[in-house]
């Protein structure tokens, strides 16, 4: 196996508080060839400090620090000072396995038509115990629309060497790889954590770099493109702990939603337009699943007090807004003058 170095992006925010966990796990890798690129996206906490602290102890590790900009703007940062010929991105509140870098490699350089390798996650609490195991499909409701088989069409046992350190450090034994073309599925939804993610330079060079304008949801995009680019992988094992519950920085926390459901409904609607031919669902499947994501934008922009702009999509979403009795409502609730619904939602948190 060649030794090409991995460069992994680090974003972070404010995390002195969990960042040692996880540069230490990428310094636990079976794979020695890599560099730590940490993005502090403008910390007011300790983060320097302790960075700084691990750099002097392991010169793979760089710091690099930038007015707070977004984790996008972090992650693009680190993407243009990147040297290696592989990517990946470890959030700073994630942690990995020993094994996981040297294991997406060996999957990488078995299939040479793909250019991205994901795993799977365990859920951790924050002491590390593990509290959800496999939780990437706990995580990332658009699994349940697909079968595994459904999902990729081919799959292998992981083309791991028995005698590699991977093995060594807890790679199940029998894990699977599963390839393929996945656009049209991720058209579904977010399927992919960027934790987990390990991408080549080859494919990061069609791709490009995430969308700056969006704070949440960044990652639902960046992946469709990756995926529109050609055939990726999954290997389903474990490789990553993902903290859970975050903190209120985390970008799946509450205050986020709005825009998250913004985005979501904003990138599917970006492929409909240019890419309608290369979705193939059934069209049944595309409108139900256009229909749940303008039914939750408009549910958010109902539950922020922004009556009238949650009308249009729930009318426009309304086989899925009437197959919900609180969506009904707050449908129905919207076209009055909003002290009513400003009333009965009051009404309803008491």
């Amino acid at each position: 196996m060649s030794r090409a170095v991995v460069s992994v992006v680090v974003p972070t925010f404010n995390r002195a508080y969990c960042i040692a966990a996880a540069l230490n796990s990428i310094r636990s890798q079976t794979w020695p060839e890599w560099e730590a690129l940490v993005i502090d996206d403008g910390s007011t906490d300790d983060t320097e400090s302790v960075v700084v602290e691990l750099q002097q102890a392991d010169p793979r590790i760089k710091y690099f620090r930038q007015s707070n900009r977004g984790v996008s703007a972090a992650r693009n940062a680190g993407l243009d000072r990147a040297s290696g010929s592989l990517i990946a991105f470890l959030d700073s509140d994630d942690a990995w396995r020993p094994w996981k870098l040297e294991a997406q490699m060996a999957c990488l350089e078995s299939l040479s038509s793909v250019g991205m390798v994901w795993t799977d996650m365990d859920a951790v609490d924050e002491s590390g115990t593990v509290v959800a195991r496999r939780y990437l499909r706990q995580m990332y409701g658009a699994y349940r629309w697909f079968g595994d088989d459904e999902l990729f069409p081919q799959s292998a046992p992981a083309p791991v060497p028995a005698e590699s350190r991977a093995v060594g450090a807890g790679l199940p034994p029998g894990a699977l790889v599963r390839w393929g073309d996945l656009y049209a599925k991720m058209f579904a939804g977010n399927l992919v954590h960027t934790s987990t993610v390990l991408i080549t330079r080859e494919r990061l060079d069609k791709v490009g770099r995430f969308e700056e304008g969006y704070q949440t949801g960044e990652d639902y995009e960046f992946h469709l493109r990756t995926c529109r680019a050609g055939p990726v992988a999954l290997l389903e094992a474990s490789a990553v702990l993902y903290r859970r519950p975050g903190g209120l920085d985390q970008l799946t926390a509450p205050k986020y939603m709005n825009e998250l459901a913004a985005n979501s409904l904003r990138t599917r609607e970006r492929v409909l337009a240019a890419d309608r031919d290369r979705i193939t669902l059934p069209r049944a499947m595309i409108r139900e699943i256009m229909g749940e994501s303008r039914g939750w934008f408009a549910e958010k922009l109902f539950d922020d007090g922004r009556y009238k702009e949650s009308r249009p999509y729930f009318w426009r979403g309304w086989r899925y807004t009437l197959r919900s009795p609180r969506l009904a409502l707050k449908a129905v609730l919207s076209l009055m003058p909003a002290w009513i619904p400003r009333l009965a939602m009051k009404v309803h948190r008491r």
